[in-house]
């Protein structure tokens, strides 16, 4: 999905990018490719599909001459943290490789950027709702 924010890393739910499973904020003149979920079958996981398809994403997005691909990554572990640290704090130690998150770490391996937390960025007990505003720089 295509979409632009203003300003540029406004704060924004998953719900509020795909327009409730509706795809309204799709806009064919955004400069930025939205990257939803990806998902592997777990007997398939570290077999390099993910990143294959992620792969395919920064092409399209090369070929279409957006200026970054952006996302929510959920905090899938942040349930284990949260008790001890504020969701700023664990996506940096994640960011930093001194915590291991499935979703985000793999975005980061993946060559994305945490930018900044998004709260309440989707109904989810593991994340408590938190997801890392994610970017990876078309160059």
């Amino acid at each position: 999905m295509i979409v632009s924010l203003n300003p540029e890393y406004q704060n924004h739910s998953w719900y509020d990018i795909v327009g409730h499973g509706k795809s309204t904020s799709h806009r064919y003149s955004g400069d930025s490719l939205y990257a939803d979920d990806i998902l592997t079958r777990p007997s398939y996981r570290r077999q390099g599909i993910g990143t294959a398809l992620m792969n395919a994403r920064k092409k399209l997005c090369s070929k279409m001459s957006l200026k970054r691909m952006i996302g929510g990554a959920r905090l899938y572990n942040y349930c284990l943290y949260a008790n001890h640290m504020a969701a700023e704090e664990y996506a940096r130690l994640v960011a930093n490789n001194e915590l291991i998150d499935p979703v985000l770490s793999f975005d980061l391996r993946n060559g994305f950027k945490h930018v900044k937390i998004l709260p309440n960025y989707i109904a989810d007990r593991r994340s408590l709702n938190f997801a890392s505003f994610i970017e990876w720089k078309n160059s």
